[in-house]
């Protein structure tokens, strides 16, 4: 687990994202997260996670933007769980719409929270290993 580069993401949330440009459902609606984006759509920006390598890639099939997170030869979740060095449940623990309460959209906020927790506890959940492939 790169817990230094999950506590740099945790801080630009609670200090950078405005939560009415924040959700969850998509990586971003376009390739500079100007309008609404995720977690990880978000994270495309911080400049030294640019510099690291991890991008926002976007392709226009049928003429629909389609943006997904790119990081060396992986994309999507897999660019997500090597850049953070994370399993795919831990991933999808932290990052996706579906592992938060469904009754109100989850906040920049939210999500800064258990990803620090997450750190805290050393990439555990419910006394299990997450970081573990």
């Amino acid at each position: 687990m790169k817990a230094k580069r999950l506590l740099t993401l945790a801080t630009f949330l609670k200090v950078a994202v405005p939560t009415e440009r924040f959700h969850l459902a998509r990586w971003g609606n376009d390739a500079e997260c100007s309008t609404a984006g995720c977690a990880i759509g978000w994270a495309c920006q911080i400049p030294s996670f640019k510099k690291a390598g991890l991008s926002l890639r976007s392709w226009l099939p049928k003429g629909q933007l389609i943006l997904t997170p790119a990081y060396g030869v992986y994309q999507s979740w897999d660019a997500v769980t090597a850049f953070f060095d994370i399993s795919n449940r831990a991933a999808l623990f932290l990052f996706d719409e579906y592992s938060y309460d469904i009754t109100r959209p989850p906040t920049p906020e939210d999500v800064a929270k258990r990803i620090q927790q997450f750190v805290r506890d050393g990439g555990m959940r419910d006394g299990q290993p997450t970081t573990m492939p």
